[in-house]
């Protein structure tokens, strides 16, 4: 029988019983199927899923007693909603970090395959940025202006204490530096999502997230990850904590910002900040609020400050393009170009 405990319903409504429970919800085929082919099998307690959804993913031979089968009509009666992505998993949270256990994890990644040969995209490395974006983009030179980072401020869960989850998705090597993603206060699911599903992307080997940031492990949070929450290390902490231990670490942390910090010190373009990064130091990018952006204290202890230059009366990007942007550009300038990554446009 399956997982006896379940009520669909109450699950979808109630995020915050369910971190309680030490649960949290998946959906969609491609965050199943990820956490079936990495091992982690077992941590899903129940599935529900429409026969489409259960034929193609091999759910009945994969979880046995665990799977229920209804149809899309039925899905949808279950869930509340139009539900259309056919399988919904309750899954045991991760493991619990600590901001040092992500540190601890490696200090390098290895180079990323392109999966475009005309793609750009290119492999992590870092010379130790944290760049905080919640303003986000701003300008220095004619003909550009200084923006900031909009986001929605959805109402979303907030995550309580310093609680944090976890993958194990990639090992280092010794020829390539670690680049590092830190979050204050994000409360947009959609934006969470988002900066994981971009930090996987630029191979980053950890993220770490605010205290008050919205809970990684949101349903919906994880649907935009496309599960990169749970291939990628994490850990939540106060920001003054997390900013700390990374200079402890000798990690460079630049804020994305377009504002200065009270006694004139200013950002400066984000490719001149690169350009000036030690190679031999992890990067961390730091982003901030989706509408007031870093804190004057995360400012403050930002190793670097940077901007992205936008067009003239441009008023803002959303905070996860403008982490995107950071990431790809330092791991272009770091020069460690993604496998597959030459030869095209």
């Amino acid at each position: 029988m399956p997982y006896s405990g379940v009520d669909w319903t109450v699950a979808l409504a109630d995020p915050i019983a369910l971190r309680v429970r030490g649960l949290f919800l998946a959906e969609g085929r491609l965050v199943i199927e990820g956490l079936l082919a990495s091992g982690r099998g077992d941590a899903i307690v129940s599935v529900l899923a429409t026969p489409a959804a259960a034929q193609a993913l091999a759910l009945e031979a994969r979880l046995g007693d665990r799977l229920e089968i209804r149809s899309p009509r039925e899905m949808e009666a279950v869930t509340g909603f139009n539900f259309h992505r056919g399988v919904l998993a309750l899954v045991r949270r991760p493991e619990t970090l600590t901001v040092d256990d992500v540190l601890s994890m490696g200090v390098s990644v290895p180079p990323l395959t392109c999966p475009d040969r005309r793609a750009s995209a290119t492999a992590t490395s870092g010379d130790g940025v944290t760049a905080a974006s919640g303003d986000g983009a701003s300008s220095s030179a004619p003909g550009a202006t200084a923006t900031s980072v909009d986001g929605a401020v959805a109402g979303a869960d907030v995550i309580e204490g310093s609680a944090v989850a976890v993958g194990d998705s990639r090992l280092p090597t010794p020829d390539s530096r670690a680049l590092l993603v830190v979050l204050e206060h994000l409360v947009d699911v959609d934006n969470i999502g988002s900066c994981f599903r971009n930090a996987r992307a630029f191979g980053a080997v950890g993220v770490l997230i605010d205290d008050r940031c919205a809970d990684p492990l949101y349903r919906k949070a994880v649907r935009t990850s496309q599960g990169a929450v749970l291939d990628v290390p994490w850990a939540a902490a106060p920001i003054d904590r997390i900013l700390a231990s990374l200079a402890r670490d000798g990690v460079s942390s630049i804020g994305m910002t377009p504002r200065g910090v009270a006694g004139g010190r200013a950002p400066a373009p984000l490719a001149d900040v690169i350009a000036g990064l030690d190679p031999q130091r992890p990067a961390a990018v730091v982003v901030g609020n989706e509408g007031s952006g870093l804190s004057a204290e995360a400012l403050a202890a930002c190793t670097h400050l940077a901007c992205i230059r936008m067009a003239t009366g441009a008023d803002s990007i959303n905070v996860a393009t403008a982490l995107a942007i950071a990431l790809y550009q330092i791991t272009e300038g770091s020069g460690l170009r993604a496998q597959g990554s030459e030869g095209g446009p």
